[in-house]
């Protein structure tokens, strides 16, 4: 059944008449302005000018004319010359008075009148003749007083000339003031009308206004009903969201603890006697295992960008480092790829937000990785007026049809799409690096050619902070060659039985004695009555989870290093962590690279002397070649400094956090003592870190160690230190 809803009139359509009408009204306002202004202009012409200049002027030439009338017959009567005085005065007034008939109002007014301008000619012709007698007699008084009798008869014309030039003025005057007075009626009738129409549109206007109002509320009651509406859909939205973000953070935990085992146990294969057959197909495992994991991140990278948005923090960066950081990350890949990577950097310190600009290296070296058959991977940065960085990844892989070019950079796009494409990929590594360029207010390209290799490119806004200090990039080792050892105690807390086994094995294999825990619980439990050297703590587990158990220990006042290793690889879930109280956070899966990146930042190489020996002369070559003389003389200053503040320490045991101070001083002297081959005064920095109770003796004894292993080494390189 039809729904019939009432007509209703648009707005629009109310809008659009109510500014005609209101056009309309200032137009008629405007005209009622105009018609009260002229016949304010007429009644004033009227009741002014024309009767008081116009009437005046003539009324007062006929009563000179009169008076000079009776000047004469005064002067017939006496019949002396001096009678004649008041002639000559009287006819000079109404010669003035004809000056009135020749220009002023009167002139104007009456010009088109040839009844009055005739009478008026006559009259000013008739004085003329008088003063022309008048004139002529004026030395002669005599000649004067005998012709009175023609020149009263010449006066008495002009008063009847004078009355007659009245009586016509008057006519025309009334003529007039009954033309007026009729159009003055007229105006007012249109003056009328014209009210009355802008009255009409006033009520009109206030009508839409009304109209309007009643528009606007029921349009404000619908606004309410659809934000109720919106509110609804808002919380729906947001509670679709949240079970998205719930959904991607738990099928990111399922899909990484499985891979977690399958990398990480194809890593320990790595390090076992193989035939040709089983490391051909342990490579297949782990390439096809990376590529696994590429596909999770961009999924997982482009539905969180989705979700949250991106969100840059800008911090300084060190492009060595940068270059030192990619070399590692991809080393594994390189050497089974048999590719070489080489990254070309100004050395300086720059600032932008390292974690987006990593990210996109790592997505375009990762592409062209899987792009390049063999060859060569060419990392190029260069800055340009100090407000501007150009990075640029060139491969010698396949290359890319111009045709197809335009399909890069959008979501879920790839070059070859068919279903039988040699190449796997999800199609948004690209997308999310466009993003993050853009974002930081940059541009992102690729110059390339088929069967010639790709060039991808990108450049963002950057400030140079500074010069950096270089970092010694070392080359890819040989899966083979892992002889690094490192004499550390780590704890691994971890709940699913296949990781912790998996990720123990790994640890072992750098040297470290291993302790195991499956829940955060049981690690607090461990850790009051264990030292480490660090901790590998999941985030997700039964009894007590990572965070919860990393936050305990640290009110408890444990100070070891804790690292996060966690399936959830989200931005927030790192954030949780620092927060908490860890001081790194690794994603899963676990490989023997993260493992490495852990033991290098934590951890110290184990001593390869006897007890007995002062100096590990390998490492400290090792170290002196790498550094350089002057930096290794200067870290030789630091150690010696560092057993002074230790010594500080120990002599102010009464400070609040003697222990945990004392603990931390000794890691770091056994750290730096190991680094620079210092081996006997690591060794016993070691021994006194785990027995926790030592005398000021001890200490003095560990920094006449130090003093006499600096002195060693300097007498042994006198040639290249100068301490």
């Amino acid at each position: 059944m039809t729904e019939h809803r009432p007509t209703r009139v648009s707005p629009r359509v109310i809008k659009g008449a109510t500014s005609a009408l209101m056009a309309l009204s200032v137009v008629l306002i405007g005209l009622s302005a105009y018609l009260f202004i002229n016949l304010r202009d007429r009644q004033a012409a009227t009741q002014t000018s024309a009767r008081e200049d116009a009437m005046w002027a003539v009324f007062q030439t006929h009563r000179e004319a009169s008076r000079l009338v009776e000047a004469i017959l005064v002067a017939q009567k006496a019949g002396t010359p001096q009678s004649l005085d008041r002639i000559y005065l009287t006819f000079d007034l109404v010669y003035s008075r004809m000056t009135l008939l020749d220009a002023g109002f009167f002139s104007e007014r009456f010009s088109e009148s040839t009844i009055l301008s005739g009478k008026a000619t006559a009259f000013q012709g008739n004085i003329q003749s008088m003063a022309a007698r008048i004139d002529a007699t004026t030395n002669t008084p005599s000649v004067l007083v005998n012709s009175l009798n023609s020149l009263l008869e010449n006066a008495y014309e002009l008063q009847r000339q004078s009355n007659d030039l009245v009586i016509a003025t008057n006519d025309i005057l009334g003529t007039a003031r009954a033309t007026v007075r009729t159009q003055t009626s007229s105006d007012y009738g249109r003056l009328a009308t014209v009210v009355a129409l802008t009255a009409l549109v006033f009520i009109c206007t206030i009508i839409l206004q009304f109209v309007q109002l009643k528009l606007i509320a029921n349009t404000q009651r619908q606004l309410r009903e659809l934000s109720v509406r919106n509110a609804e859909s808002a919380k729906a939205a947001q509670a679709a969201t949240k079970a998205k973000s719930l959904f991607l953070a738990t099928m990111s935990h399922e899909i990484r603890t499985p891979l977690n085992g399958i990398i990480g146990a194809v890593d320990l294969l790595g390090d076992t006697d193989l035939d040709p057959l089983q490391a051909r197909r342990t490579l297949t495992i782990r390439r096809s295992s990376h590529i696994l994991l590429d596909v999770i991140n961009d999924i997982l990278d482009f539905s969180n960008l989705d979700v949250n948005g991106l969100t840059y923090q800008m911090a300084s960066l060190s492009l060595p480092e940068l270059a030192d950081v990619l070399h590692d990350v991809f080393r594994q890949r390189l050497m089974d790829a048999k590719l070489t990577l080489t990254i070309e950097e100004p050395g300086l310190i720059v600032s932008t937000d390292d974690v987006r600009l990593r990210q996109v290296l790592m997505n375009l070296i990762g592409n062209a990785i899987k792009f390049t058959p063999s060859g060569t991977i060419k990392v190029r940065i260069s800055t340009s007026k100090k407000t501007r960085m150009r990075i640029e990844v060139e491969d010698s892989g396949i290359g890319i049809p111009q045709a197809d070019i335009p399909k890069l950079f959008q979501n879920f796009s790839q070059v070859e799409n068919s279903s039988s494409r040699r190449f796997g990929g999800t199609g948004l590594g690209l997308a999310i690096s466009k993003r993050i360029i853009e974002g930081l207010g940059g541009c992102i390209g690729v110059d390339s050619q088929e069967a010639q290799g790709s060039t991808f490119w990108f450049e963002v806004p950057i400030e140079i902070v500074g010069q950096a200090k270089a970092v010694a990039i070392n080359a890819p080792e040989d899966p083979d060659d892992r002889t690094l050892k490192y004499n550390s105690n780590v704890l691994l807390v971890e709940d699913n039985a296949v990781n912790r086994e998996v990720a123990k094995a790994l640890l072992e294999s750098f040297g470290a004695t291993v302790e195991t825990a499956n829940n955060g619980q049981a690690a607090i439990e461990i850790c009051s009555k264990a030292t480490f050297d660090f901790v590998v703590m999941d985030l997700q587990m039964p009894v007590m989870d990572g965070i919860s158990a990393t936050r305990k220990l640290r009110g408890l006042g444990f100070s070891a290093p804790i690292v996060g290793l966690t399936a959830n690889a989200f931005a927030e879930d790192r954030q949780r962590c620092l927060e908490a109280g860890m001081d790194d956070f690794l994603a899963k899966p676990v490989t023997r690279s993260k493992i490495s990146y852990i033991f290098e930042t934590y951890a110290s190489l184990a001593e390869s002397c006897s007890e007995d020996t002062l100096i590990d002369g390998q490492q400290l070559d090792a170290v002196r070649h790498e550094l350089g003389a002057a930096l290794f003389s200067e870290l030789l200053g630091h150690i010696v400094e560092d057993g002074r503040a230790l010594r500080s320490i120990v002599h102010a045991e009464q400070c609040e956090d003697y222990a945990a101070r004392t603990d931390a001083a000794l890691h770091s002297l056994k750290g730096a003592a190991s680094t620079l081959g210092l081996a006997r005064a690591a060794k016993m920095a070691e021994e006194m870190r785990n027995v926790k109770q030592f005398t000021t003796e001890t200490v003095e004894d560990l920094i006449d160690l130090i003093t006499k292993s600096v002195a060693q080494v300097d007498e042994a390189n006198r040639s290249a230190f100068r301490l």
